[in-house]
């Protein structure tokens, strides 16, 4: 059986695709490597600079081929820098089923006026 793909893994591909052009940069942050190296992960963001960012969601288990589960589990917009290990925690910690693979996806946040 395929293993499902997450919000981060078909952005990832995306941003590899003509595509590239209108998505917004990434990070994707898996469970195990937050654990282990929470201080890592968060010199990761750092090329997302230090604007306000989108922590969301990635569950192998938020969408399908079949169905939406949009909303299901925590995000957070306009998460300061010195927010984003608790919104991070926050995200990690709504997924119903967790396993060491859980990832959270992490973007600049763009405000529309």
């Amino acid at each position: 059986m395929m293993s499902q793909k997450t919000k981060a893994s078909r952005l990832l591909e995306l941003l590899q695709s003509p595509l590239n052009k209108y998505l917004l940069p990434q990070v994707t942050i898996e469970r195990a490597n937050w654990i282990s190296s929470p201080n890592l992960q968060m010199e990761k963001l750092r090329i997302l600079g230090k604007v306000p960012f989108a922590v969301r969601s990635s569950s192998r288990f938020e969408d399908n081929d079949n169905q939406s589960n949009a909303g299901k589990f925590a995000s957070f917009l306009n998460v300061q820098h010195g927010d984003l290990a608790l919104a991070i925690d926050q995200v990690f910690n709504s997924y119903e089923t967790q396993t060491i693979e859980d990832e959270v996806l992490i973007q600049p946040y763009i405000q529309f006026s």
